[in-house]
């Protein structure tokens, strides 16, 4: 959280036109669960200092290699992975070469929104791709 503050306060003082983070999905700053209400009040905090230019990509469980390990996404990625064509989109685990699209995409919008959520990552590294071939 404080890393995501220093970055949007050095876009400022840059003259930055957009501030693009990754958060979760489920992020609440009223959140019972820890980790989505820490993320929700990053996100409230970042509004605060840069509320027109932000824009806050929500991805589920992150998919792709990772350095560290992470016990419980391993075995939640083992799980939801069989499972991905059946599980809803706004759920379903997101690669993170989209999410990684999604947030250069974010970035050189005219016009971005200020929230992207899981869903609408899903896919972006190939479309992207394909513009590139077009």
């Amino acid at each position: 959280a404080d890393r995501d503050a220093r970055a949007a306060v050095e876009g400022a003082r840059h003259r930055a036109h957009r501030l693009v983070v990754i958060s979760a999905l489920g992020a609440d700053a009223r959140s019972a669960v820890f980790y989505n209400r820490v993320k929700g009040e990053t996100e409230n905090a970042l509004r605060a200092l840069a509320p027109s230019s932000l824009v806050v990509l929500r991805p589920s469980l992150l998919d792709g290699h990772r350095r560290e390990s992470r016990l419980g996404e391993s075995f939640a990625l083992a799980f939801a992975r069989p499972l991905r064509a059946v599980l809803p989109v706004a759920i379903r685990p997101v690669r993170a070469d989209d999410v990684a699209q999604s947030m250069i995409d974010a970035a050189l919008m005219d016009s971005a929104p200020d929230t992207i959520e899981s869903a609408a990552m899903h896919g972006a590294a190939a479309r992207a791709d394909n513009r590139a071939t077009a």
